[in-house]
């Protein structure tokens, strides 16, 4: 099984900036976001799956997102 995620909301992301390789910080709704997925993740794989790998893109927001999704 594959789980895709996006990055939470950034500051740029509020002001319509595009980001491309640049980088943004999470808001506090990006860092709600990334715990709300988290939960939901961990309910989906609940009694399902001893442990999985991580793939995540070395840009601050993505690494923010994946540690709070953990």
């Amino acid at each position: 099984m594959i789980y895709l995620l996006r990055h939470g909301e950034t500051v740029w992301n509020t002001l319509g900036r595009y980001q491309g390789n640049k980088d943004s910080s999470l808001t506090k709704h990006g860092i709600s976001q990334a715990h709300l997925v988290g939960k939901l993740v961990y309910h989906e794989l609940e009694g399902g799956c001893d442990s999985f790998d991580v793939q995540v893109s070395p840009l601050g927001r993505t690494r923010d997102t994946a540690s709070l999704v953990e």
